[in-house]
């Protein structure tokens, strides 16, 4: 009955899973996976010296089944002197509040839990030893799992990442923190699982939402792969060769793909406000497969490296922004939002979504402009006080000169107004001044605050940029107005224009 305890031995020697580590947790749910998993590791930590312990997480779904499961999982680990700590987590409360699936709900949780009692071990160890880098997990994960994640990514859509397989070693972030992750029985199946705890006569307990068909991954353990051991006329086994077939190519592609998308964001992208932002153009000139690379790390950043509940269609949703017009966004999980905003491609938190969906309505009044004073001073001279300063009113952005006898009422600086106008030809053609911003590359966010000069209800100047028409200085100008914006505001123009 030792074969399987050498043959997950080796497997971890070659993963150089146990020498990294002093202290290894087992996710002990009570199953036969994790129960041969906490048996096998009994072994090899001995041999290795590392301390074992147990972790188990009370879902509070199954009512007295779960309770079943608490109650084996401690008698087993009396019985084998491995201590044990239980965590609660009410998953059916979780899943309501963050609109989720209890079973996604219960991946989640399980994990944070994991998380909290390995910071709190960290934290209780002496100074000089404490590291979260030399504690880690357990979990029961094997091929077969591997090959129901596989196809699970594959009908829900996946790219390279999906079809990869589960990584032996890995460091997962949660919501409570950093997770050192050990896979021991990828190397071993379901059946020679089952046939070891029966040769060691271990008994287990046996979850009965294992055996609905109601979730994904169940439907494919239950219908999806043996219908396709019977297509093969195969062993299941067979599956899991074409897999590791498959992996170690795909694997390479995957890291390669993955550090020329983060080598891009970190030479383009900008992170502000909640948001991360990278040029369009830029990402455009990607082979589309990098693309998809460089996009995915933004909202990877975007959401603090946690990519749960992204799919293919929320990357590729994304792109899409790609080809449309400024303005144009798209909702992904969890709040965060993606939205084209003239030659960027911006990607944010629930913060950053709520001001690109209200156009700054949320914005604090800090970030609005101040609007002090206009200067203004009045010159004789009409048409040859222009030809006189010619120089330097062309190369003036904050002050204007204006025909003085064209206004009608008085000037005053302000924000737009619904229904604001832009004479833009001496046809008295007009442009609506939302128009004018926009061509002017005003975020749309930005807009509504943007600073102008108004006479009663006519722009005269929309600020950095153009005056109206009907106010320029002309051959029959008689009075010369010259305008000056005030320092503030030149201030906040000059941090808003792009």
């Amino acid at each position: 009955m030792f074969w399987l305890e050498d043959k997950v031995a080796e497997y971890m020697k070659r993963q150089q899973m146990l020498t990294r580590f002093r202290r290894v947790y087992v996710g002990l749910s009570g199953g036969a996976d994790s129960v041969c998993l906490l048996l096998v590791l009994r072994a090899a930590a001995q041999a290795e010296g590392v301390e074992l312990r147990a972790i188990h997480v009370h879902h509070h779904i199954r009512g007295a089944e779960a309770d079943r499961d608490m109650a084996f999982c401690e008698a087993l680990c009396r019985k084998l002197q491995v201590p044990l700590t239980v965590e609660h987590v009410d998953v059916p409360a979780l899943a309501e509040e963050t609109k989720e699936s209890e079973e996604l709900a219960a991946r989640r949780a399980r994990y944070a839990a994991f998380a909290q009692v390995i910071a709190r071990d960290v934290s209780e160890r002496p100074k000089e030893s404490s590291a979260t880098a030399d504690v880690a997990i357990a979990v029961a994960h094997h091929r077969d799992d591997e090959d129901e994640t596989m196809l699970f990514n594959m009908i829900r859509g996946t790219g390279l990442t999906g079809l990869c397989g589960m990584k032996p070693v890995r460091q997962m972030k949660t919501e409570a923190g950093d997770l050192w992750i050990l896979r021991p029985l990828l190397c071993v199946g379901r059946g020679q699982i089952e046939a070891y705890l029966k040769e060691c006569g271990q008994d287990y307990v046996n979850d009965s939402t294992n055996a609905m068909t109601d979730y994904t991954r169940n439907k494919i353990r239950h219908q999806v792969l043996p219908a396709m051991t019977a297509a093969r006329g195969e062993e299941q086994e067979s599956l899991s060769q074409t897999w590791a077939r498959m992996r170690g190519q795909l694997s390479q592609i995957e890291e390669y793909m993955q550090d020329e998308a983060a080598r891009f964001t970190d030479e383009q992208a900008v992170t502000e406000n909640g948001s991360i932002s990278v040029p369009v153009e830029a990402l455009k000139a990607l082979p589309e497969a990098l693309r998809t690379y460089v996009v995915r790390e933004c909202i990877g950043r975007a959401k603090g490296d946690d990519l749960t509940n992204i799919e293919a269609v929320h990357i590729d949703d994304v792109c899409g922004l790609l080809e449309k017009q400024s303005g144009r966004r798209v909702m992904l999980p969890q709040g965060v939002c993606a939205w084209r905003s003239f030659d960027r491609l911006k990607i944010g938190t629930k913060e950053a979504t709520m001001q690109a969906e209200a156009g700054f309505e949320h914005e604090t009044a800090d970030a609005r402009p101040v609007l002090g004073e206009l200067m203004v001073r009045v010159f004789d001279g009409g048409v040859d006080f222009y030809r006189a300063n010619e120089e330097k009113i062309r190369s003036s952005v904050y002050t204007k000169w204006l025909d003085y006898d064209k206004i009608e009422a008085s000037l005053c600086l302000r924000t737009p107004q619904g229904g604001d106008l832009v004479r833009i030809g001496a046809d008295g053609g007009c442009k609506k001044l939302t128009r004018v911003l926009m061509e002017a590359k005003i975020d749309v966010n930005e807009r509504s605050l943007w600073p102008v000069v108004a006479d009663g209800e006519k722009i005269v100047w929309v600020c950095g940029f153009r005056i109206g028409e009907e106010y320029k200085i002309t051959e029959e100008t008689r009075h010369v107005a010259e305008v000056a914006l005030p320092e503030e505001t030149i201030a906040w123009i000059e941090k808003h224009k792009r």
